[in-house]
């Protein structure tokens, strides 16, 4: 298989229905996983296991003060759990989606004079994203 490369032009990103893309700057849906070490008094006694990965969905965002917005919606829903969509390339790979639950955390609004207002979320998801891959006839 060759190497295949995409330059990030557009995306999709659904949030309990309400779609977001033209309001944030970049998502990344990041795992973390715990690695639990011990080491024995002999040789090749290092021993270690993995944990579970647990998932955020990363989102940089413009802010946008008015109703309806991605930064209003983090506001008015904290500790809700929603769902979400994340396709991140719906020009030359369509339909390779990412879902499931998260949380919503609020997030900040502010900025440098002369700068766009934008903001940074770690937005928990809960368990392992759901991968769909489109349907090819």
């Amino acid at each position: 298989m060759s190497g295949v490369g995409h330059v990030r032009r557009s995306i999709v990103l659904d949030l309990d229905g309400s779609t977001y893309e033209c309001e944030v700057t970049n998502v990344t849906l990041t795992p973390s996983t715990s690695t639990a070490t011990a080491t024995a008094l002999c040789a090749d006694g290092v021993i270690q296991d993995v944990g579970v990965p647990v998932w955020t969905l990363d989102v940089a965002y413009l802010v946008d003060h008015n109703v309806g917005s991605f930064y209003r919606f983090l506001l008015g829903n904290v500790g809700a759990t929603v769902g979400y969509t994340y396709e991140p390339d719906p020009i030359t790979a369509p339909g390779v989606t990412y879902s499931g639950t998260l949380t919503v955390v609020p997030g900040p609004a502010g900025g440098e004079s002369g700068s766009f207002e934008s903001g940074n979320v770690t937005l928990p998801v809960n368990g392992e994203p759901v991968i769909t891959d489109p349907i090819v006839p």
